[in-house]
């Protein structure tokens, strides 16, 4: 079982007030939902430094854990990337609201509104600016570069574009992350779960959910020629990024939202 909390219910401390920003959190992946609970009653809470923290009263999961209530689950089939979503997370998604409805919960087919391709662009600035920062933090630990066999192509590209994209631009795309997460929230307030195709395919050997290789090619071409200036032209990088969105989320197109909710 994965369960993500939400952000501000973890510490980072002492080393980072929070990563990525704001869209990653530390979780624990366990074999049952009550394992979840009983683990997060201990881990959940903040440190004094925190940038933001949830207040968290101490067994309140596992309270949870004995509750009765009826609950309203949403479930949604499609994303609003251009990528197809196959017909085994399709029937994983019904398999799944079809249980809750048996268990006597209210469950209702839920549509989201939003413009996936400008969240895939605002979602990339903001990744490259920290894996960039993530790289700088690590050349100071080892006291170098990492060389190009060290670190895969889709990860030295968010680098390479973490250095192109200005202060400007990682403003707007934290600006458009949380308007568009806001809608998100409100179009969905009213459930007390949704159940979504967070991975597109059934679930994946190693290696199978590389980038396309026609990104890794483009990617290749983008730094080799050093043409990461073009991102500077609006046009230019809105093209680009909205190629590269279905070919480099194509397994997990949702997992974008769920980060920016």
């Amino acid at each position: 079982v994965g369960l993500k909390p939400n952000r501000g219910r973890t510490s980072f401390a002492p080393t980072h007030g929070d990563k990525w920003g704001g869209f990653t959190h530390s979780g624990i992946v366990s074999r049952s939902i009550r394992d979840t609970a009983y683990m997060y009653d201990n881990i959940f809470g903040f440190e004094v430094g925190d940038p933001y923290g949830v207040h968290y009263e101490k067994g309140n999961l596992i309270k949870a854990l004995e509750k009765k209530d009826k609950l309203k689950i949403g479930y949604n089939l499609d994303t609003r990337i251009p990528v197809e979503i196959s017909q085994e997370a399709r029937d994983a998604v019904l398999f799944n609201a079809k249980l809750c409805e048996d268990l006597g919960h209210e469950v209702e087919e839920a549509s989201l509104n939003y413009d996936g391709l400008l969240l895939s662009r605002a979602f990339v600035i903001i990744i490259c600016g920290h894996v960039t920062q993530m790289f700088n933090e690590l050349k100071e630990i080892v006291g170098r570069k990492y060389k190009k066999n060290e670190v895969e192509n889709a990860t030295r590209m968010f680098d390479y574009l973490g250095k192109i994209f200005s202060a400007s631009d990682y403003t707007w795309a934290r600006y458009i992350t949380q308007k568009i997460g806001r809608s998100v929230m409100e179009q969905t307030n009213k459930y007390d779960v949704m159940i979504m195709p967070i991975i597109s395919q059934p679930p994946a050997n190693i290696s199978d959910i590389r980038p396309k290789k026609s990104a890794e090619l483009m990617n290749e071409i983008i730094m080799t020629l050093h043409l990461g200036g073009l991102f500077n032209i609006k046009s230019f990088r809105e093209t680009i990024l909205n190629g590269l969105a279905p070919q480099s989320l194509w397994y997990a197109p949702d997992a974008m939202v769920q980060n920016a909710t």
